[in-house]
């Protein structure tokens, strides 16, 4: 660690602890504590203009040392030239120190850069630098010449971080500078700022601790302010309590002859609760601290409001309990004569629906509604434990019962008349949807044959139809039994779910239809789509003497991937075919453009690389 670094670090601790002893002595001497450690932070700052390396972020990642031959500090400053020179350029520079020996000749060493530039995704526009550490040779792509010969001198002392750097500079148009680390002047400077700095805190800081006085005796007062107003504000509440509180206890005493037992208790005990939460005793124990302590005070206040709304909520179900309980008293008898008339109603289609021939099973609902209509009758003497709320529902659970049962008569009366027409259409479906089975079955075999299964999708074959025919068949069957006993409605569903059957059967032809349609289509697509494949191979086999080995590879790859395709494709198996055309269409775009098998112009130029380890450091064009 840097020493400036390394001060600074126990100076912030020791100050830290200095500011938590001030802080509890007295608040003047904290404010100086406080202008003391921004002095010495900031003095010690410049501090950090000696180690630039500290400061900078790692931006990208374009050197590559597989050879070793830099150190961490080493390779963050080639990087930190290269991010430097790309800012200035817009080209990024890549370096890659490789290890490799015996590498002989151009071609071969210009194939090894193609090599390394492709595994680390270079981009094209990028200049590349390969540097052989063992066997002292270098090649480029896309790099200046002069810039390269900048850095041959150090690449013979195997300073090799220096000669990238002298590179990168060369590249900016900038001569090759010393570190900062070489220029005694560099943090005197900045130590004369700090103390300018210095000067300009203490006066900030000063001014700052008076600023901040006024404003926590204004802040106080403006506290103390709002709790005496929202003290006051309380009354409000209070007089609302004690106002819900005084009619609800009224209100159980004017019904108390009304409820049963065991309702009375349960409102009492909602009142008894609500005047017992504890509000009271926050709200005294805010007063005694409203000049003292003004913020406890107002969470004080808080709790005991929170409180007063969970007592007014308990008073609000008491009393809607009893606004319940009275109005379901009051509405008994009107609700036993509406149940009487709906249990007459349904007793007289009870008789006309036997007449008619239905079988009808009676409800017997009036013992029950007798039973509840006495206990309505004697609740005056029954109060202690008559509940008006659950004789009411009972009364309208009994009312909708009488009502639902004479509906469903009516539906079996209505259903008897409509059967003879819903029969015999119901057998004309049928008769049309086995005519329709019988020409679905040859289309369905030719179909499969030219297509197969899995193209045709969820089409139905002729077995699963016919079982539906069946089904369809017995459904009609069970309809004339249900009919013979008197169950008409049950008998007229029968005879729809038939039909329904049949009309599917009698769709089966469209869907097949369509999905042969479909079918077809995407087996003209996938005759495209091979044509297509063989041409771009034909391509890519022409040019074949023009691929490194890696592509020549894919070749081979490609090759065998489409004979298994084309296989599968005329072999029957064609739906998997056109999926294994679709993947070699996204994984082998390349294949048969001929732009992609150019690695590069290696026949002079102005660009090229040299031979550091004693030889031709000028290059041709790469």
């Amino acid at each position: 660690m840097p020493h400036g670094f390394g001060d600074y670090q126990h100076g912030g601790i020791i100050f830290r602890e200095l500011i938590g002893v001030l802080r509890r002595t007295v608040a003047p001497v904290y404010g100086l504590a406080v202008v003391v450690t921004f002095a010495v932070a900031f003095a010690i700052f410049p501090a950090f203009a000696i180690f630039p390396a500290l400061a900078s972020a790692q931006g990208s990642d374009t050197v590559y040392d597989e050879a070793g031959a830099l150190s961490g500090p080493e390779e963050q400053r080639v990087q930190q030239a290269f991010d430097s020179a790309q800012e200035e350029t817009g080209q990024p520079l890549y370096a890659f120190l490789v290890p490799n020996k015996g590498v002989e000749g151009q071609q071969a060493r210009q194939e090894l850069l193609t090599r390394e530039a492709t595994e680390a995704q270079v981009p094209e526009d990028a200049g590349v630098v390969v540097v052989a550490t063992n066997d002292g040779w270098g090649t480029t792509y896309n790099f200046p010449q002069d810039a390269y010969n900048t850095m041959v001198p150090d690449f013979r002392d195997e300073a090799f971080a220096a000669g990238l750097v002298a590179g990168a500079r060369e590249i900016q148009g900038e001569p090759v500078a010393q570190d900062a680390q070489d220029n005694p002047d560099a943090g005197t400077g900045g130590l004369w700022g700090g103390g300018l700095l210095l000067l300009f805190v203490a006066v900030a800081g000063g001014l700052l601790l008076l600023r901040n006085r006024r404003a926590n005796k204004r802040r106080i007062e403006e506290q103390r302010r709002s709790a005496e107003e929202e003290f006051a504000n309380l009354t409000v509440h209070l007089n609302e309590f004690d106002e819900k509180e005084r009619l609800a206890s009224g209100y159980l005493e004017a019904q108390r002859s009304l409820l049963d037992q065991r309702t009375e208790e349960w409102v009492e005990t909602r009142i008894s609760d609500a005047k017992t939460t504890g509000f009271a005793q926050e709200f005294s124990e805010a007063a005694s601290r409203l000049t003292s302590d003004p913020s406890w005070a107002r969470e004080r206040m808080g709790y005991g409001r929170n409180l007063l709304a969970e007592s007014m909520q308990k008073l609000y179900e008491a009393e809607k309990t009893m606004d319940d309980y009275r109005a379901a008293d009051e509405a008994m008898d009107g609700r036993l004569g509406v149940a009487k008339e709906e249990i007459q109603a349904a007793e007289e289609a009870e008789e006309t629906a036997r007449i008619e021939g239905v079988a009808v099973e009676p409800l017997k609902l009036r013992p029950e509604y007798d039973r509840v209509a006495r206990e309505a009758a004697d609740r005056a003497s029954r109060r202690d434990e008559f509940d008006p709320r659950h004789s009411l529902a009972a009364v309208e659970a009994l009312a909708e019962r009488a009502r639902g049962h004479r509906k469903a008569l009516q539906n079996d009366i209505s259903a008897r008349d409509a059967i003879p027409d819903e029969r015999h259409a119901t057998e004309g479906t049928l008769v049309r949807a086995r005519e329709a089975l019988e020409e679905y079955r040859g289309a369905h075999e030719r179909a499969l044959g030219e297509f197969g299964q899995a193209a045709l999708g969820e089409v139905s074959n002729p077995g699963e139809l016919s079982s539906s025919l069946l089904e369809a068949e017995g459904c009609v069957e069970r309809a004339d039994r249900a009919v013979s006993s008197g169950h008409f409605t049950e008998a007229l569903s029968m005879l729809q779910e038939a039909a329904e059957l049949a009309r599917k059967t009698m769709q089966s032809p469209s869907r097949l239809k369509a999905a042969t349609a479909e079918a077809d289509r995407k087996k003209r697509e996938g005759e495209e789509k091979l044509q297509e494949l063989e041409a771009r191979l034909a391509q890519a086999r022409a040019n074949e003497h023009l691929m490194d080995p890696y592509q020549r590879q894919r070749l081979r790859e490609y090759e065998y991937q489409l004979g298994n395709a084309r296989y599968g494709f005329f072999g029957g198996d064609w739906l998997t075919a056109l999926l294994l055309f679709e993947a070699l269409d996204n994984d082998y775009t390349y294949v048969g453009d001929p732009s992609s098998f150019d690695a590069g112009d290696f026949g002079g130029g102005d660009w090229g690389g040299g031979d550091f380890g004693g030889g031709d450091f000028g290059g041709g064009g790469f």
